[in-house]
Order: structure tokens, then sequence, then C-alpha cells
């Protein structure tokens, strides 16, 4: 259960990032960022 806690704050972590760092739409960054939670983090 801890694993998945700890990938979401990872995923949230990266989104929070790009958004500061690149003022990129918020939601572009979001389907980034679970399209590659998807491909790094499967079981």
């Amino acid at each position: 259960m801890s694993t998945y806690r700890r990938h979401a704050r990872q995923c949230a972590l990266q989104a929070l990032y790009s958004w500061q760092v690149s003022n990129n739409n918020i939601l572009e960054i979001q389907k980034y960022v679970l399209l590659n939670k998807k491909k790094m983090h499967r079981y």
C-alpha cells in the first residue's frame, strides 16, 4: 500500500516541479506525468 502512496507523491512532485520550471499548461503536464508513470512503474 505504501508503494502506491510513494508513487503518487512522486508524480505530484514531478508535476509541480515541471509546472514551476516550464510554465506549461498544467493539463499537458498532467497528461505527460500520468503517461510516463505508466511506462516507468509497471508491475
